[in-house]
């Protein structure tokens, strides 16, 4: 089928314009990787997601970054609070993508219009649109879709609650995903970590999965800080060195009584880009954690959402480029 050319002349910068019918590319690519009968579910949402994130989600995201997150470790009595200021504008960004489009919703469950979920495909596609307004917001949005991966496969039931937030369409009940794994001394080498975790009592140590650890130790880059749906590898006593000790919890800002959890948030990093997510340091003394799946098997676990995270890099990098020939054009 032949296509009138597209007039790039009618536009004075890469927005406020469609993401998604300006880029034949990725049409076709998205027309060859779906499932055909997804692909006619998916295509006319591709569209209006293009069109609300060319305009909406792009003037926010100019606004974000002139105004990126504040931490807040202490109130005004020296309590340690752990607040993570954003601008107003990240809470209607996150009403879109979370609510509106089921970002991290509709790869679990069916969104409306259809009785199955959709496959990753679709959520990745989502994210690549995303990524040429907003790469920075896409790294929550993906790491909340990756740990609700983790919890899908591993978790025996005792974190559902957890789960049904990550995938939520309510964005006033959803929460983000997090992973924290990089320490000083165990960056590329993730089984030198030390982070260590407790038993609370006999009931963990007796591999009850509602058992309650307690995480002690500092994670050096955290990116999306403030979550509420973190997965952290530590060490329990006794365990092996390196990865083969290594067992994988959730850990959230807060404890499961709504208080803050026992860490501090030490600072947010200065960085380049991604402006829109926070990324930190935390020390924990004696977190509350949950443990996710099998105790000493958390590496390969988490090596679920590490293979989620890299195609979604990849997938935002498209979005970037894309964006990036788009302002080529215009």
């Amino acid at each position: 089928m032949t296509r009138e050319p597209i007039d790039y002349g009618q536009f004075e910068a890469g927005r406020d314009c469609n993401y998604w019918t300006l880029d034949r590319t990725l049409q076709r690519v998205a027309a060859r990787t779906y499932p055909a009968d997804e692909f006619e579910w998916a295509e006319p949402v591709l569209e209006d997601f293009g069109e609300v994130v060319g305009h909406t989600v792009a003037d926010n995201a100019d606004r974000i970054d002139r105004h990126e997150p504040e931490l807040h470790t202490y109130d005004k009595h020296g309590d340690v609070v752990n607040e993570v200021e954003y601008h107003p504008k990240q809470a209607e960004n996150e009403r879109i993508a979370y609510e509106e489009f089921g970002l991290s919703h509709d790869a679990f469950h069916a969104p409306p219009g259809r009785e199955e979920p959709v496959g990753l495909t679709h959520t990745l596609m989502m994210q690549s649109l995303l990524s040429f307004a907003d790469p920075g917001f896409v790294c929550p949005v993906s790491m909340t879709t990756g740990a609700a991966i983790v919890l899908d496969e591993f978790d025996d039931g005792s974190l559902a609650e957890q789960f049904r937030a990550l995938t939520s369409r309510d964005v006033d009940e959803h929460i983000e995903g997090a992973m924290f794994l990089t320490e000083k001394q165990g960056g590329s080498d993730v089984g030198a970590n030390e982070t260590i975790a407790e038993a609370a009592d006999d009931t963990a140590l007796e591999g009850d999965p509602e058992g309650v650890y307690h995480l002690t130790g500092e994670k050096w880059f955290c990116s999306n800080i403030d979550a509420e749906g973190a997965l952290a590898l530590a060490r329990r006593p006794g365990a092996p060195e390196g990865t083969a000790g290594l067992s994988l919890f959730l850990v959230s800002r807060t404890r499961s009584d709504g208080e803050v959890n026992d860490a501090t948030f030490r600072r947010l990093k200065d960085k380049l880009g991604t402006l829109s997510v926070p990324t930190g340091e935390i020390e924990f003394h004696g977190a509350e954690a949950h443990l996710v799946g099998e105790p000493e098997n958390g590496f390969r676990q988490m090596t679920e959402m590490l293979n989620f995270e890299r195609l979604s890099n990849a997938t935002a990098a498209v979005g970037i480029m894309g964006r990036a020939l788009l302002e080529s054009k215009v």
